[in-house]
Formats: C-alpha cells, structure tokens, sequence
C-alpha cells in the first residue's frame, strides 16, 4: 500500500503518512495533539526498507587489489628486498619497491591497472606500511605453523644467537633443527625476539614463551648451542671462518713465502730487538754474536755470489755502473 504524501500537518489523517524516512517531515512540525498518534502510527508500521539506487559491485576489483598487494609482499619477502622508498609521493621518480612493483604488475595487465594506486579510492589503495607489515606477519605465521607440522612431535633443537636491529637493540634469532620423514637434516629459521637483557633467565622465558605460542613441546627439545647469554658473535659466525679460509687458499702462495721468511729472518730480528733494550744479558749477547758470525760466514760461502748476481742484474736493467769488486779499494 503506498500512502500519499501529507503537506499539511494541521489536517493530518494518520492513515496517510510517509513511511521513507528521508522523506517524512519532522514530527515537531505535527500539532501537539497530533503527535503522539503520529508516532504510535509509525510504530505499527514496522520497519520500512527504502529502494535505494543500484550501485555498481566493487566486490571483484577489491579481491584483484588485495591480490596483487599479497603477491607483490610475497615477492619482496621471498627475495629479501626492502619495501619502503625514501620518497613514495606520486611525483617521486622512484617510490620504492613495494609500490614499484605494483605498478610493474599494472603495466603487464590492464584490469588490475584499473583497480591499483591512484585508480582507486585513497582509502582503499592497500599499500599503507601498516597493511604492509600485517602481511609480512601473516606470511610468517604461515611459515612457522608449516614449520611446526613438519616437526610435530619428533624431537628437536635449537641454534640462538644474536642480532642487532637499526636502534642497536638486543635481539634473539631462534633457528629450529630436526630431521625429516626423509631422514635428513632441517634446519629452519624461526623467529626473531627483542630481548630486554642477555641474561639466562630471561632468554630461556622468552624460548619458552615461543615454543609455546606455537604448539612445540619444551620435552622434545634435545640439546641447544649453549649461547644462552648472547655474546657477540663478531668473526666466530661460520661466514666469517668461509670467508678467511677462501682468502688463504687465494694467497696461499704468498703467505707461504712470508711465512718463509719469518723463518729465516727470525733469529736476526730478535736478536736486533733485544739488542736495542736497555739491559742486556751477557749470554744471550754472546750467543747474538755467535749466531751473527755464523750467518755471515754462511752467506759468504754460500751466498754472496748469487747475491752479486742479483745485484749486476739490477743495475744492467737500471743502467748503473757496477764497480768492479777485484780492484783495491783506495
């Protein structure tokens, strides 16, 4: 039943009101005496739906924005890259990877081209640092439940060590390792923890807290590297000992020659050093002059022609006369 529109209120039949409430006039403008039965009408009325004007569905272009949003944090996180720009205005010639990568996606295909950045409402472009890191969470959460069904109830250990964030706060990385229905070792990074100190009591709680948070019996864990005050790690990292060994092998030849050298040089520098302190103990300076006559005798049997030889070959390619060693000295 549709009732007719009432104009004058001083005459209202209450029969005849309007029942779309951005229509009906104000019930103060009704007479006094007239209000209460208007208002007792609209009661027993019920409630009234409005037709309202169709709107186009923005379900579909929603679900393709937050999709791309997923699979561009997806990316990032898997290639270790940073998300922010120092500069992420629509002007910027470089926003940064996040919203880059975006566009990227939005020039390879038209319909979500139609549904990203600045071709949708401001409030609903998802790619505020909030949305951002609400991700990353949910992606790591999903990684240590996948982690957690992997191991279920095998047993288990766990690597701990340090890491220091931008603001050089304390931080606690837990890797877990275990062996898989293959038979082979796992090992797993799970999960970084700020730490308010470095003492036992405390890391070992915050271990607790996590294997808890995630169903992981504390009965099954057998063994752990005893790092249990976090001491900096520095050169001790298993990177840092690839790293010096890869250099050596590199110059492996040289620092055997130096290593040579030391050998030979040895005594001579030694004896040199103690020759210059203060205090001198007789017998060690008698032994210094024995091992000093000895050497030189050495090189004069044995080696002063190679070294006259080294010597005419250095001047030959230098152009120096080479005085001759037989003539009497004057």
């Amino acid at each position: 039943v549709e009732f007719e529109k009432v104009d004058n209120p001083s005459t209202i039949d209450t029969p005849y009101l309007e029942r779309d409430p951005g229509l009906r006039i104000s019930i103060n403008t009704y007479p006094i005496d007239k209000r209460e039965d208007v208002r007792m009408t609209y009661i027993n009325m019920g409630p009234f739906q409005p037709e309202l004007q169709k709107y186009p569905s923005t379900k579909h272009e929603n679900k393709l924005r937050l999709k791309t949003t997923i699979v561009a944090t997806k990316w990032l996180a898997k290639q270790a890259c940073t998300f922010r720009g120092h500069d992420e205005s629509v002007n910027s010639l470089n926003r940064g990877n996040f919203i880059e990568l975006i566009k990227l996606l939005a020039i390879m295909n038209e319909k979500i081209n139609k549904v990203v950045l600045e071709n949708t409402l401001k409030n609903a472009q998802y790619i505020a640092p909030k949305i951002q890191k609400e991700l990353l969470n949910i992606l790591a959460n999903k990684v240590r439940h996948k982690i957690q069904e992997e191991i279920e109830d095998a047993k288990f250990c766990i690597l701990v060590d340090e890491a220091l964030d931008e603001s050089h706060k304390e931080q606690m990385t837990i890797i877990l390792r275990h062996i898989d229905c293959d038979g082979f070792i796992r090992e797993r990074f799970f999960k970084v923890v700020n730490v308010d100190d470095t003492k036992a009591s405390t890391l070992k709680n915050e271990i607790c807290n996590v294997l808890a948070q995630y169903n992981l019996l504390i009965e099954n864990l057998r063994g752990a590297n005893q790092v249990w005050t976090l001491q900096r790690a520095g050169d001790t990292r298993w990177s840092s000992h690839f790293t010096s060994v890869s250099r050596l092998i590199d110059m492996f030849s040289a620092t055997l020659e130096v290593l040579r050298k030391m050998i030979n040089d040895g005594p001579t520098r030694d004896m040199h050093g103690e020759a210059k302190d203060k205090s001198l103990d007789i017998l060690n300076a008698l032994n210094y002059v024995t091992s000093t006559k000895r050497l030189l005798q050495e090189f004069r049997d044995n080696g002063w022609d190679d070294f006259i030889r080294s010597v005419a070959s250095f001047c030959g390619k230098h152009d120096i006369i080479v005085p001759d060693m037989s003539v009497c000295y004057c």
